[in-house]
């Protein structure tokens, strides 16, 4: 017998994109209008980010950005759900794809929460070997949701461990493909504390570190949301060669401004909702304690 859950995904993955859009507008308006922690955490973020804008227009942003986190959530839970070429047929169009040619090196693709993060592992792994890190969910039914989903094309998912550092590596030197999010928190001692939005923020350096060791290529990719349910559009995109700089600090500075250059061009598909600036530098205080 099916449990809620499933019937819940069942159902979800039933309905077309453009009305899973429109029932994510009243979603998102309930998440603003009561005290939650993603609204909570959405506006301390644009609070930092953009410190010179008007209250009224960071607000008018927190409400777009959790009517656009419920467009994501609501999505994720129908691709997952749904046969390879329905997901590919909702992928209209797809510019700088040629930066994923094998040219005898691996590659690293750095895909930020921005847009449908989901939809450029689907299509990539449709298309070449692909590897990437994932951290297991708490919940046991969304993890086995989660696997499959991504597995479906072909995708292989390693853990965030160090045995799954290694599989990276091994894919790398394979001349594959690797996926890894560029602006999640990293585990505690495993990141550098560098400018992000000019916030001192814990940063990933294991893109940086992987290119340093196999001479891979790092490209930024991103699934930008196409309106009234249209589908999404794919974007591949060269980095600044400060990425491949010795200095880790200094490569690190340089992919949170690749990150910083695309949220500020399109702020409104970023997920402003997660707690990006929760680890603070020593002595500092925390940022996200409600008032």
């Amino acid at each position: 017998m099916w449990s809620m859950q499933q019937v819940t995904v069942f159902f979800i993955g039933l309905l077309p994109l453009p009305l899973l859009h429109l029932i994510a507008w009243p979603i998102g308006w309930l998440l603003y209008v009561t005290r939650n922690k993603q609204r909570h955490i959405a506006e301390v973020n644009l609070r930092l980010c953009f410190p010179h804008w008007p209250e009224n227009r960071r607000q008018k942003l927190v409400r777009q950005s959790l009517v656009e986190t419920s467009k994501t959530a609501l999505e994720t839970l129908k691709l997952w759900n749904s046969s390879k070429q329905k997901i590919l047929g909702y992928i209209k169009k797809v510019k700088g794809s040629e930066l994923l040619d094998n040219k005898g090196h691996g590659t690293i693709l750095i895909v930020p929460h921005l847009g449908n993060w989901e939809i450029v592992g689907f299509y990539c792994s449709s298309n070449v070997s692909m590897t990437n890190m994932y951290r297991q969910p708490k919940s046991p039914f969304l993890d086995k949701l989660m696997q499959k989903g991504r597995k479906k094309m072909g995708a292989r998912l390693v853990p965030a461990t160090n045995q799954g550092v290694k599989l990276l590596l091994k894919a790398l030197h394979n001349n594959e493909l690797i996926g890894l999010l560029p602006d999640q928190n990293p585990g505690k001692g495993t990141g550098v504390f560098v400018p992000f939005f000019n916030i001192q923020t814990n940063t990933p350096i294991l893109p940086v570190r992987l290119a340093q060791k196999t001479n891979a290529t790092i490209v930024l990719a991103y699934a930008e949301r196409l309106p009234w349910g249209r589908g999404y559009e794919i974007h591949f995109e060269e980095v600044n060669e400060s990425l491949y700089n010795e200095n880790i600090e200094i490569a690190a500075s340089a992919m949170n401004k690749e990150l910083e250059d695309l949220i500020t061009a399109r702020p409104l598909q970023y997920w402003w909702g997660y707690s990006r600036f929760r680890q603070r530098p020593p002595g500092e205080e925390k940022l996200y304690i409600k008032d």
